[in-house]
């Protein structure tokens, strides 16, 4: 495998996810996206439930767009939250990510002792808290593939080389979206997602997440050799991987 020129192919992938996440948000505002949703209220099959009123209902759920559309400041927020999607390539962001690749490799350091495997796959999962924790396996019979972040991997887990018991810390990458989000308020933040059905402000956080995870990408592409060269139990090709806990994985780096 060129390694080079596979690397290359996961950036432009990562840079076109944040790219494309963002001009997705910029089209569909959240404004434009709760108008659509009153001006369809009538429109929509009601079924009727416990013997509830469907037109208060009705009146209830408009009642709670014109709540929100009536806060300008929330479509502000998200405008200026978008405007602060940092540029990946910061020497801070690198910095950070620098340090995350440096204390993983060197929690593996710690947990795996001399031995004969050849781990050639890691996993970097985070979940709600922004931290994330890593897992490495060896499966020899791993076919490499590009990931399209919608699909799952398919490999043999049965022989796990490396358990992480050191958190990644992702609070550079999501502290704008985490402040935001707290600013707002957990009842306001679910109260969006009921009326739009769909977790809005997660496609935010997503493109600071992938944001992050280029300057990861950097990071490794920096310091990989010198990191391989202090690692033991590793194969020739390292394939890195990064996903949300239970979702669909995104190629990061190959080693």
């Amino acid at each position: 495998m060129d390694k080079t020129s596979e690397n290359k192919s996961i950036l432009s992938r990562l840079e076109f996810l944040v790219q494309n996440g963002k001009q997705i948000l910029i089209d569909y505002p959240l404004k434009d996206l709760l108008e659509k949703q009153l001006r369809s209220i009538d429109d929509i099959q009601w079924l009727q439930s416990g013997g509830r009123n469907i037109e208060d209902d009705k009146a209830d759920f408009k009642k709670a767009i014109h709540r929100i559309l009536d806060q300008g400041e929330i479509f502000m927020g998200i405008k200026n939250l978008l405007d602060k999607v940092p540029n990946p390539f910061d020497e801070s962001q690198i910095h950070h990510s620098q340090n995350i690749m440096s204390s993983l490799f060197d929690n593996m350091n710690n947990i795996i002792e001399d031995t004969d495997d050849k781990m050639n796959l890691i996993f970097i999962e985070h979940d709600i808290d922004p931290e994330a924790y890593a897992t490495g396996y060896q499966d020899d019979n791993f076919q490499y593939k590009r990931l399209s972040g919608e699909e799952y991997l398919k490999f043999d887990f049965s022989k796990l080389c490396f358990e992480g018991d050191e958190p990644l810390d992702y609070n550079s990458y999501l502290d704008p979206f985490i402040k935001f989000e707290e600013e707002l308020g957990e009842d306001l933040v679910d109260e969006i997602n009921d009326l739009l059905h769909v977790a809005y402000l997660e496609e935010i956080k997503k493109l600071f997440l992938l944001n992050g995870f280029i300057s990861m990408h950097q990071a490794l592409n920096n310091l990989g050799s010198d990191l391989r060269q202090r690692t033991h139990g590793l194969a020739d090709d390292v394939f890195f991987f990064v996903n949300e806990h239970d979702c669909e994985q995104l190629n990061l780096f190959v080693l």
